[in-house]
């Protein structure tokens, strides 16, 4: 028994408006729909619709019974409401329970959508008039029958909106790739272009389906790759396939990187990846996708469940691109790490971000450096990274945070405890901006690397900063690179950590800072509390460890000649290519001539 085509098209309808927001087109040529080569049907549903064929005879005898007996002590019409109500469910129940088989088994929407509307706008209704009006003098085996069929109901309703959900976006993905295979099919004269296209689904902005006809004149076979789907996506959007992708679908991890992919790339890219099972880590950096491109991967990985690795780097996503993909991170609970360094996002951008990241407990790595967030940004990332509880490693270096958006931030650091690794590094937020994190080191008592190299902090900054490091006891690394502190700020910095019987700072960095003797004799006499501790200062970002013991420059014996005096009118090196930055600095601060030999 096959649907009325005007029934059968008002239920495609309702089904494609509600899932997936598209426009179907259902026409009156029969269209013959497969499982396909996935199983989308529900198997709680089914089994459900297998109880309920068995109990509702049962339920019909109770009630019928039921009836019977009170049928003289109700009112003329509670009579005819009882009796309207009982063959209107026993009536629609038989259709009902048929269009959720059909539906279900064979994967075919408009029968589901039919079983769904039925069972909610129909069956509900009138079980809960059964079950609590007042006056139809309800008896004890009636109210037992009512709840068990009101929790078969209610159960296969909710089963029913999911499976139709997984089944529409499902048959989504393989709309074109019917429509591919049946490409080669001729078409009848006489018929109108409506007439020759009978199906449930259309993916939305995309081409209509007779394009695709006229692209292809072969009938290709189904391949489970899904490089088919790829192809066909790409003549839809008018993009060359790329070979590359074609060759690396089944390895983990996809590189394309500076593929030019674009928004129309992406999008044909991202319709076969929305099903793909291999590919868990995903790189598509500098590929200018624009906010169009990202809202089309954004999608896929709505659907992937695979994919926990990506990155979006470098492509200009913007606002748009910004708004996709908090709304991916709102859904998806796979993706660990997500780099969107690059994307020209703004304080508008930071909205949509700073909305997703309180909700979503499974990113562990967020970069969202080289963007243009500023103090607006701070605050409200600030206030996201306070209430969530997932992100271990946050990179927001090279932004446009300065002392009110460092403050924010650093209120937000305070409040995490699980955060574990911050780049703030090339923000210039500028001593306001240090004095805050190091009142929140005070009380953060889970980060451990710290980078804040290049934020214009001067000695005051250092020194207020250094308060806060004192109190520490989980920070071991901490970058403080090119920093205007001088030497007395790194001395600061350095005397607050010798201060702390707790710290456990195994790294600090003060490249490219200038220091003086008073500097390296306290880093001897920390040494001997820390022997663990690297000290990275100076011009050369050279290592200051724990010094060794010096060897004679005898027959036979070896020696480090950067930690020997260079002396002498006139002196010749022959430096293999990595050492000549370090030997330029050593000539530099010994003030020695030197001819140096180096093969180029």
């Amino acid at each position: 028994m096959a649907l009325p085509h005007n029934v059968r098209r008002g239920l495609t309808t309702f089904s494609g408006s509600l899932f997936i927001n598209n426009k179907t087109r259902d026409c009156g040529a029969a269209q013959i729909y497969h499982p396909g080569h996935e199983v989308l049907s529900s198997l709680p549903l089914q089994m459900m619709l297998f109880f309920n064929v068995f109990y509702f005879p049962f339920w019909c005898l109770c009630e019928g019974i039921m009836l019977a007996l009170k049928y003289g002590l109700l009112p003329c019409y509670y009579q005819f409401l009882l009796v309207a109500a009982f063959l209107i469910l026993a009536l629609a129940e038989g259709l009902r329970l048929y269009l959720g088989y059909i539906g279900n088994l064979q994967g075919k929407v408009p029968e589901l959508a039919g079983f769904l509307l039925l069972s909610f706008l129909i069956q509900l209704p009138l079980l809960l008039f059964l079950l609590m009006d007042e006056h139809i003098i309800r008896l004890p085996l009636e109210t037992a029958v009512h709840s068990i069929y009101l929790v078969f109901l209610a159960s296969e309703i909710t089963a029913a909106f999911f499976a139709l959900k997984v089944m529409t976006r499902q048959l989504a993905t393989q709309f074109y790739l019917k429509q591919f295979e049946d490409a080669g099919r001729p078409r009848q004269s006489g018929h109108s272009r409506e007439e020759e296209w009978d199906t449930d689904l259309e993916i939305e902005d995309l081409k209509p389906p007779h394009s695709l006809c006229e692209l292809y004149e072969t009938k290709e076979p189904f391949d489970p790759t899904g490089k088919t789907r790829y192809i066909a996506a790409c003549q839809l959007y008018g993009v060359v396939p790329i070979s590359y992708f074609l060759r690396h679908m089944k390895d983990t991890e996809l590189i394309m990187k500076h593929h030019g992919l674009g928004p129309q790339g992406a999008k044909a890219l991202s319709l076969s990846l929305m099903t793909n099972t291999s590919i868990v880590k995903l790189n598509l950096s500098d590929n200018w996708l624009n906010g169009d491109g990202a809202a089309a991967v954004a999608e896929m990985l709505k659907e992937n469940c695979y994919i926990s690795d990506v990155d979006l780097s470098d492509n200009r996503l913007g606002v748009k691109g910004a708004e996709a993909l908090s709304g991916m991170l709102l859904e998806n609970t796979t993706v660990v790490t997500l780099k969107l360094s690059g994307n020209e996002f703004n304080d508008h951008a930071a909205k949509y971000l700073a909305d997703a990241l309180p909700a979503n407990n499974k990113l562990e790595s967020l970069a969202l450096s080289h963007n243009m967030l500023a103090d607006t940004s701070g605050e409200l990332l600030g206030m996201a990274i306070a209430e969530n509880t997932g992100l271990k490693e946050l990179n927001i270096s090279w932004n446009y945070f300065r002392s009110q958006g460092a403050a924010a931030l650093a209120r937000g650091v305070e409040a995490n405890v699980f955060l574990r690794v911050l780049d703030l590094s090339y923000n210039g937020f500028s001593n306001n901006g240090a004095a805050a994190l190091g009142e929140a080191l005070k009380v953060n008592n889970v980060l451990e690397e710290l980078n804040i190299s290049n934020n214009r902090i001067s000695l005051e900054g250092a020194l207020r900063f250094a308060v806060g490091l004192k109190e520490n006891r989980t920070l071991k690394s901490l970058n403080m690179a090119r920093n205007p502190m001088q030497s007395e700020g790194c001395f600061g910095i350095l005397k607050s950590i010798q201060g702390n019987s707790g710290a456990v700072v195994e790294i600090l960095d003060f490249s490219e800072i200038p220091v003086n003797k008073d500097f390296a004799d306290l880093c001897d006499a920390v040494k001997m509390l820390f022997p663990n501790l690297q000290i990275r200062h100076g011009g050369n970002a050279t290592l200051h460890k724990k010094d060794q013991p010096k060897q004679g420059l005898g027959k036979g014996s070896l020696s480090d000649a950067f930690l020997l005096p260079w002396s002498g009118s006139l002196m010749y090196a022959f430096p293999p290519i990595p050492l000549i930055g370090e030997v330029l600095a050593k000539v530099k601060r010994d003030k020695v001539q030197v001819i140096m030999i180096a093969l180029a």
